[in-house]
């Protein structure tokens, strides 16, 4: 029955799967917490994505106000203590993984999470908050990919557009090397052709990030020039080499291009 499922994406104690029919589950890594399963219901589930008796705790995720018609969850990325979700009809969303969650409005909203009571850890508790609220500021965008990093947040048009949110300390984000402020609260447009001649045509097809490091793949095209190629840029945490840039460069806040 392995086949049911699409997506795997670790947390911190928690692991989240995104099954192949377009629903979202939370699981226990915990071996204690696995052990105190009682939901029979939710057990039939998880049966029908892993195979009979899984052995683990799990819960599924649902949208605030629930998905349209139709509507499923296709793509899922996580940070340390957030989670962001893009369903079928482009809209995009944000879930808390634990209190610190939108420390650095990587969630896209105002929320502040305390502490669940009881004595199992919120980062490890599936059931900690079991419900993804649409980002506000992202209404009426249709989104076709999101991408989280530690404490950041990524989202790209089917165009090829990309918004950023969330921690910004050593460029993460990629707005530029002025752009100094280390908390961007609301998803901003990145500008990726800054490193290239006027003119040059980008278009971001794939973002991944990790820690305080940001990739983008994309297509360019110059005016007068036939054809287009595909560039690596890179922003953020260049320690011990990250960026790719050949600099001995500690952080760069401009996506810029992977040399080799």
């Amino acid at each position: 029955m392995q086949q049911k499922l699409k997506e795997l994406a670790p947390a911190r104690s928690k692991l989240i799967a995104l099954s192949r029919d377009g629903r979202l589950y939370a699981i226990a890594a915990s071996k204690a917490l696995q052990a105190k399963r009682n939901d029979r219901n939710e057990q039939s589930w998880l049966s029908y994505i892993f195979g009979t008796n899984p052995g683990v705790d799990f819960f599924e995720l649902k949208a605030q106000g629930g998905l349209k018609r139709g509507e499923k969850w296709t793509g899922v990325s996580v940070g340390t203590n957030h989670l962001l979700a893009v369903t079928s009809t482009g809209r995009s969303f944000s879930l808390p993984l634990s209190p610190q969650a939108n420390s650095h409005r990587q969630l896209g909203t105002r929320q502040e999470f305390s502490p669940p009571p009881g004595d199992i850890p919120a980062e490890a508790d599936p059931r900690f908050w079991p419900t993804l609220t649409e980002i506000p500021s992202l209404t009426g965008i249709q989104i076709a990919q999101v991408a989280t990093s530690d404490r950041s947040s990524f989202v790209r048009t089917p165009n090829g557009r990309v918004l950023g949110f969330g921690a910004n300390e050593v460029g993460q984000i990629g707005l530029g090397s002025n752009a100094a402020v280390e908390i961007v609260q609301v998803p901003v447009e990145i500008v990726l052709a800054k490193g290239y001649p006027g003119g040059t045509t980008l278009s971001c097809l794939d973002i991944k990030a990790g820690g305080s490091t940001t990739f983008f793949t994309v297509e360019r095209s110059a005016p007068g020039k036939a054809g287009s190629f595909i560039d690596l840029l890179a922003c953020g945490s260049g320690i011990s080499g990250s960026l790719g840039n050949g600099l001995w460069s500690s952080a760069n806040g401009t996506p810029s291009r992977v040399k080799t």
